[in-house]
């Protein structure tokens, strides 16, 4: 859910200036939640070329879980317009060549829309 600053929303960041836009999950994926990765930026392959080091659609078919609750609010989800959340994958991303600068070892902000939950 896109919202901009004054919505009527009783959870909406306050750390937002006037006129600035932010993300609202109101997804169904919480924390915990096991995921596979169906597409990365929704597609199943680069769209262009890209660099090796950022060719994430390498981990597309890889098991993760998401490590941080959705709805707290993070400076580094705020990048896009669309609901990403924090997933931790089971492989190890920098074996794979990948850049992976986050806080949490193996996670990447995914798009909920990239995900399926493994039941």
């Amino acid at each position: 859910m896109l919202l901009k600053r004054g919505a009527n929303k009783s959870n909406a960041p306050d750390r937002y200036a006037p006129g600035d836009y932010f993300v609202l999950y109101d997804g169904f994926m919480k924390l915990g939640t096991k995921v596979k990765l169906k597409s990365f930026n929704g597609t199943i392959k680069p769209e262009e070329e890209c660099r090796p080091s950022e060719n994430y659609w390498t981990l597309v078919g890889c098991n993760g879980e998401i490590v941080q609750d959705p709805n707290q609010n993070n400076i580094y989800a705020d990048f896009s317009s669309k609901p990403r959340l924090l997933v931790k994958f089971e492989s190890n991303i920098i074996s794979l060549g990948l850049e992976c600068h986050n806080n949490v070892n193996n996670s990447l902000w995914i798009m909920e829309s990239d995900l399926e939950e493994i039941k």
